[in-house]
């Protein structure tokens, strides 16, 4: 067999891989698994329709006996090692938007999106702290305890927060997304979300936690931050966590570390300035941002009035590395001291 006989007939072998034919009565079968549907149209065949992989994909269209309509696709793509197939439909998303269409409420709203014609609907709304957050909730638990069975409410909640934006990134460690199906939404997730987000960036709402609620969350969090101390104990605070994505101890965080430990910071939490025991000079601003190469906005410091950009153009964290290297302050997050002697 000719060398290219040969690479021709391996290609359409692996571009055959797992792939399965459905045919209509694949596609009833399914349909009737899925969602227990008895009566139904089916188109006679499908359209071909282009994922965003550039694979041609089928998309059945079934229609229900009231006239609602959704598809039902068959769709193609590279598995780990070969091309591979899997049906999935848009049943929910358009169930979920007719749903809302047809009951009240006043603070969650509807998103939806089309892509290769199969529908995508979530519920969503936003909060500036708990007391938002737990309205939302409240309709949500209203909208539960109105839904048909059979679908689910799939609901994406925004925390909207100062620093949430800085280019085209969203900081989203407040934010609260869940499926609802049966059971009542997880508020203690999304409070627990909230709560270490306003504590890791001193937002006022952290103030609509007790002491006691935030000194549970963090006690339970390995992020909760601690100084190690000259005699080799490690005092956690009960109050000071770093950033839950790992991303480090943010600006106003770093401002009460310095507090507490003796750098006598001169400002506010927003914009500070400190010295070091080396004699360098610090100035720290969430307003400290210009253009960079990969964001029309980025944060920077400055050291002894040179302008230091920042390692990531979202970045208003310091890992806890960058603090003990330069600042000399032996800060540690707790999943880093194990298993160093704690003192709560």
């Amino acid at each position: 067999m000719k060398k290219q006989q040969l690479c021709a007939l391996l290609a359409g072998i692996l571009l055959a891989g797992c792939t399965k034919d459905y045919g209509p009565d694949d596609i009833r079968k399914y349909v009737k698994d899925q969602h227990g549907l008895k009566s139904f149209e089916l188109s006679e065949e499908p359209e071909e329709v282009k994922g965003e992989d550039d694979y041609t994909d089928y998309l059945w269209t079934v229609t229900e006996k009231d006239g609602t309509v959704f598809h039902v696709l068959d769709n193609y793509y590279w598995g780990m090692e070969a091309m591979t197939n899997s049906l999935w439909d848009d049943y929910n998303d358009v169930h979920l938007k007719k749903f809302y269409e047809e009951t009240e409420h006043d603070l969650i709203t509807l998103e939806t999106e089309e892509n290769e014609k199969m529908l995508s609907s979530t519920l969503t709304g936003t909060y500036t702290g708990r007391a938002g957050m737990q309205a939302l909730n409240a309709e949500l638990m209203s909208l539960q305890s109105q839904k048909p069975d059979g679908i689910s409410l799939n609901y994406s909640f925004i925390f909207d927060h100062p620093y949430r934006r800085t280019g085209d990134y969203e900081a989203s460690q407040g934010d609260w997304h869940g499926i609802v199906m049966q059971a009542e939404p997880n508020l203690a997730e999304g409070e627990n979300n909230l709560l270490m987000c306003c504590v890791d960036q001193r937002y006022p709402c952290m103030y609509e936690f007790s002491p006691e609620e935030i000194e549970q969350t963090l006690s339970e969090s390995p992020h909760r931050l601690g100084v190690l101390m000259p005699d080799g104990t490690f005092t956690l605070y009960p109050d000071l966590t770093a950033d839950r994505f790992s991303y480090g101890v943010s600006f106003a965080s770093l401002f009460e570390l310095l507090n507490r430990n003796g750098f006598n910071p001169e400002g506010d939490q927003e914009h500070y300035t400190f010295t070091t025991k080396d004699g360098s000079v610090y100035e720290i601003s969430y307003a400290f941002k210009h253009e960079t190469e990969k964001s029309p906005e980025g944060y920077y410091y400055i050291k002894d009035g040179e302008i230091t950009d920042m390692d990531g153009y979202f970045y208003n964290h310091f890992t806890t590395y960058w603090i003990r290297e330069r600042i000399g302050l032996e800060v540690y997050e707790q999943w880093q001291m194990n298993p160093v002697e704690t003192e709560n």
